[in-house]
């Protein structure tokens, strides 16, 4: 409307994902006015996050952004900065060049964020009852790792399971959700989140977009109850246990790969004292199943190491809910 937008934050985010890069951030003004010293030569994005009560305070800081590669050692990426006070409800966005020189009259002007909504639905087969619907909470958390966000605020169930996320900045995103008191993104014991259906595609798989001016609706989160898992027991030869190796389950499909989001790629496990070992949870698929020894941190993530381990795993169809078993017997041992 053209008014001063106080209190607002404005951060400048580094374009180049490729580093480990540092940002500016701030509060504006009581007159919207905001100014961001010692930027380094470079591309910025500049977003502006406004429209809840009272101050941010946050004041004049650095923000890390950990590259593709992880932090540097030492240095873990820092938690996003929290939504402003009352929610994060309008947004501004824009590309600039840094070279060395100030740039000053830049104008950002704050817009509504968009909506999305939708319900939450439970397909439940066994005994095992529902949790409270009353204390669920439905969240869309950024699925871009180079980037950090402001944050989007969660989203509290009426009693129909309905939800509605408000001031939501375009980027993509995830779906979690919480069924225990708290708040805290999660699952419920017996319950897990079996898919996030948003215009004809589940979004558990693949982020979801957000674009400018648009709103998102009849989203439906579906839980169940039929809870599939792979176990085993992994031995030599001789069906001696071991358990002194990595098991690894990752899908065959290799465009999930790398991501370290995806829920059909897990990190490595160690197999308990007598060999056996399970991972739960996996949707329905075809999965690789291997062991493995001197595995680094971020192999489990590398496309080529999966590459090379595929050549030698054992593939596993697994269905909707279904429970498989599948030993491991190293040869030679």
């Amino acid at each position: 409307d053209g008014r001063p937008a106080a209190n607002s934050m404005v951060m400048a985010l580094a374009g180049d994902p490729t580093v480990a890069v540092s940002s500016r951030s701030i509060s504006s003004a009581v007159d919207g006015k905001f100014s961001l010293t010692n930027v380094a030569p470079g591309r910025y994005t500049l977003i502006a996050r406004g429209g809840g009560p009272g101050t941010v305070g946050l004041g004049d800081r650095m923000v890390f952004i950990a590259a593709p590669g992880g932090a540097p050692p030492g240095a873990p990426p820092p938690p996003p900065p929290p939504p402003p006070p009352g929610g994060a409800t309008l947004y501004a966005e824009q590309e600039i060049d840094v070279s060395g020189e100030d740039i000053a009259g830049l104008s950002l002007t704050l817009q509504p964020g968009m909506t999305v909504s939708g319900r939450v639905v439970f397909e439940g087969r066994s005994s095992t009852p529902p949790p409270d619907i009353r204390q669920a909470r439905v969240f869309l958390t950024n699925a871009n790792p180079n980037r950090v966000t402001m944050g989007v605020p969660g989203a509290q169930l009426n009693e129909t399971g309905s939800f509605v996320i408000e001031g939501v900045p375009p980027g993509q995103y995830r779906f979690s959700s919480s069924l225990a008191p708290g708040g805290a993104p999660g699952g419920a014991p017996g319950w897990v989140l079996k898919s996030a259906i948003a215009s004809g595609r589940d979004t558990l798989d693949t982020p979801l977009d957000i674009r400018a001016g648009t709103n998102l609706e009849s989203v439906t989160l579906t839980y169940s109850d039929q809870i599939s898992e792979i176990s085993g027991t992994l031995s030599d030869s001789k069906g001696t246990p071991i358990s002194d190796l990595s098991i690894l389950v990752f899908t065959i499909d290799r465009t999930q790969w790398g991501s370290s989001s995806s829920r059909r790629l897990r990190p490595p496990i160690r197999p308990s004292s007598d060999g056996k070992f399970s991972v739960t949870g996996l949707p329905a698929g075809e999965y690789y199943v291997g062991a493995v020894t001197d595995l680094e941190p971020g192999d489990w993530q590398d496309p080529a190491f999966l590459e090379q381990l595929a050549a030698a795993a054992i593939k596993v169809t697994l269905g909707d809910g279904e429970k498989k078993v599948q030993d491991i017997k190293i040869a030679g041992g």
